[in-house]
Parts: C-alpha cells; structure tokens; sequence
C-alpha cells in the first residue's frame, strides 16, 4: 500500500511542478500556492479512503 501511495504522490508532483511551469507566466507569484492547496485538496482527500492506516478499526 504504501508503495502504490508513493508512486501516486511521486505521479501528482510530477503533474504539479509541469503544470506550475506551464501557467506561472499568467498568475502571481502570490495566488499560486493557494491555487496550488485548491486543487491538491480534493485529491488529497480522495486518496485518504484508499489508506487503510486511517481507517477507524
């Protein structure tokens, strides 16, 4: 589990930073981390179901 975690994480970091060159021409320096934690967060929560550790037993 937790290597299918980390290639998943390693996965969206990769998107994050291509993306983030792609569109840091048009936005401030000042709105891209909140963007950033914007669209991170629903991912972020997604993938909590898929961890058992997290699960209340």
């Amino acid at each position: 589990m937790w290597f299918m975690l980390s290639l998943f994480a390693m996965l969206l970091l990769t998107v994050r930073r291509s993306t983030e060159k792609t569109v840091a021409n048009n936005i401030s320096s000042m709105a891209m981390p909140w963007l950033q934690q914007a669209i991170a967060m629903p991912f972020i929560l997604a993938t909590l179901f898929f961890a058992k550790f997290y699960w209340p037993s």
